[in-house]
């Protein structure tokens, strides 16, 4: 059975001097879930209520509700068979016990450290499952394809009622990333090395493409320490990434906020990293050197 998550967060362009006001918005989602033997689709439609606050020097302040309109989530009775850490297959729990609740609720900021290295650094409830402390940093040498990154999170699971309670679960997760925007019809390419949240070592790699209308598509594939037996059904994770922008019309010159949900044949605990919503990289990625000279018609 495989849960689609809510939508991650949405951050603006890469911008420290902004003007301080407080951004109010809500809209209707639906979250599937495909694949299970006992139910072709399990659906849920509810409410998101979203706010974000401008603090200025590059942070910011995010928090979301979530009110269900409807579901039939309740009626799941499968439960999870991991002999990992159940950190992602319990998500049914959350599905049941959390269909009205706290989506997000943290504050991050967004700086520089010289012309080519960018940091982030957040802390608060940033996800469906997980509350935590973190921070990411991105090497990326302006006239240049490729990218580094490194990321490193201590982290708390939530409890199932997606309020402000946690479980006892915790653990500490970090990537090294290697990112190239290759000249290949627009893919990008990323290797991630590191550590997942079930406490398993091991890479993802990914492959993107960016159309023109802003939309993009990819795969990716986990591989970790984690044998196929312990891993479960399925083997390894694996999937595929989906970018729908608001905005119909939308272009590669700007990253509105839009639908980004991830597609699985199964949820499992192996290879399972933290939804810290859109990287450095995706953030910047219309500044870099390969759209810029794509604007001007050509490429160096």
């Amino acid at each position: 059975m495989n849960f689609l998550p809510a939508p991650a967060a949405w951050h603006p362009e890469f911008e420290t001097d902004v003007p301080r006001k407080l951004n109010l918005f809500a809209d209707i989602k639906p979250r599937f879930s495909f694949f299970d033997p006992k139910n072709p689709a399990w659906y849920q439609i509810y409410l998101n209520l979203n706010a974000h606050r401008y603090l200025g020097n590059g942070w910011r302040a995010h928090g979301s509700l979530r009110l269900n309109l409807a579901t039939n989530f309740d009626q799941i009775s499968r439960g999870s068979n991991s002999v990992l850490p159940h950190v992602r297959s319990d998500a049914a729990k959350y599905l049941k016990e959390g269909k009205n609740g706290l989506g997000l609720l943290f504050v991050d900021k967004y700086g520089q450290l010289g012309s080519d290295l960018y940091y982030r650094g957040f802390a608060g409830y940033l996800e469906e499952m997980y509350a935590g402390i973190g921070a990411e940093v991105l090497y990326r040498p302006f006239r240049s394809r490729i990218a580094y990154g490194l990321n490193v999170m201590g982290v708390k699971q939530r409890d199932y009622d997606v309020r402000l309670s946690f479980l006892d679960y915790q653990t500490t997760v970090g990537h090294l990333s290697f990112y190239w925007a290759s000249s290949i019809y627009n893919y990008d390419v990323a290797l991630h090395v590191g550590r997942y949240l079930a406490g398993d070592w091991g890479q993802t790699i990914e492959v993107k493409r960016r159309f023109a209308n802003g939309w993009e598509v990819g795969a990716f594939a986990t591989f970790t320490d984690v044998s196929a037996e312990d891993f479960g059904e399925g083997s390894f994770d694996k999937g595929i990434s989906l970018r729908i922008p608001l905005s119909l019309y939308g272009t590669r010159r700007g990253r509105s906020a839009g639908l980004d949900t991830i597609i699985r044949p199964l949820t499992r605990d192996g290879g399972q990293r933290l939804d810290i919503g859109t990287s450095l990289w995706d953030t910047l990625r219309t500044s870099n050197y390969d759209e810029l000279m794509t604007r001007q018609g050509g490429y160096n």
